[in-house]
């Protein structure tokens, strides 16, 4: 099972590739690879909790359970990226414009996985930091040496 950052890199890397071609030219690849962009960034948080999912509707019942923020979100990328996958362009064109790839896929739904996701690490990081590190009570200095 891939740790954390090992989830974040590929999240980073598919990012990286998505801005490398141009999604007017090939809308299908970048609902795709929009689509595992956020994968990633939602195997990164179930792997904070030691998880991996077992299957694409593992993955959308999780979000659903603990991250209803972006459910609607993931859940039109999933839909997206299979029609791109499975169905004839007709039917993928007819059911999404190439501009609405860029405008909606990528700069609404995918950035809003991407901005929970990074929000929700830093929160947990703060907490889980707070807890090993409590501040000192009032009256109270640290010690440093």
């Amino acid at each position: 099972m891939p740790n954390p950052s090992q989830h974040q890199t590929k999240a980073r890397n598919n990012r990286l590739f998505l801005a490398s071609f141009d999604s007017n030219t090939y809308p299908d690849w970048a609902a795709v690879v929009a689509f595992y962009t956020a994968v990633h960034l939602i195997e990164q948080l179930r792997a904070m909790d030691g998880v991996d999912s077992t299957s694409h509707q593992d993955r959308l019942q999780y979000v659903q359970a603990n991250h209803r923020t972006i459910h609607y979100e993931f859940h039109e990328l999933y839909n997206t990226s299979k029609l791109a996958r499975y169905e004839a362009n007709a039917v993928f064109h007819g059911q999404i414009s190439n501009a609405d790839i860029k405008a909606i896929l990528i700069d609404q739904w995918l950035a809003a996985v991407e901005t929970y996701v990074t929000g929700y690490i830093a929160d947990r990081t703060k907490s889980v930091l707070a807890k090993a590190f409590p501040a000192p009570k009032s009256g109270q200095s640290r010690k440093t040496k």
